[in-house]
């Protein structure tokens, strides 16, 4: 063998090891995600969403109380009572909130019960409902690197790419041991 196709072949074995242990973390990541949305969707679905009406602001000065950050983005957090009517059981809560926009009497408000306790008072969403569906699109992705990189390695028109691949990771990893080396003395 010619010394060009030995280190070709270093190279191609580089890039198929990379690649083969990128294929096991990506899918452990993708199904550790799903599995975790899959929880989500089981914490999520004991609560039942409805909505409430703040009767009073119970800040002082019946205001929600203004703050802002460094870049003078304006948040307002504000203590206040609602008043809520679910499946014949009603009532007032007190709750607190910090958010973008003052809480204003007489303002719908979502709330949320827990469907086992369903007479204990509702509360605030603690998660928004976008959640669920971006880990599972991430899952997905990180599914769908797994499969990117199955290709690269069971396709021998695409040997050359993963060679380059494997030379360059090769090359970087040979100048951080190096610069590590040199940093050490």
């Amino acid at each position: 063998m010619s010394m060009k196709q030995d280190l070709y072949n270093a190279s191609l074995a580089y890039g198929q090891f990379q690649d083969f242990t990128s294929i096991i973390i990506l899918i452990i990541i993708g199904t550790v995600l799903l599995i975790g949305a899959y929880y989500v969707y089981k914490w999520q679905s004991n609560y039942i969403s409805t909505k409430g009406t703040v009767v009073s602001i119970d800040n002082p000065n019946n205001k929600c109380d203004a703050s802002s950050d460094a870049k003078g983005n304006v948040s307002y957090s504000c203590i206040f009572t609602v008043s809520y009517n679910y499946n014949g059981i009603s009532g007032t809560t007190q709750l607190q909130q910090s958010d973008i926009s003052p809480v204003k009497v007489g303002q719908k408000i979502g709330l949320v019960y827990n469907s086992a306790d369903p007479t204990y008072p509702p509360t605030l969403p603690q998660v928004s409902s976008w959640l669920l569906p971006i880990i599972i699109v991430i899952g997905l992705i990180f599914y769908l690197g797994a499969y990117y990189n199955y290709k690269l390695l069971t396709n021998v028109a695409l040997r050359p790419i993963v060679a380059t691949q494997g030379a360059l990771a090769l090359g970087t990893d040979v100048s951080r041991g190096i610069g590590n080396i040199v940093r050490g003395l």
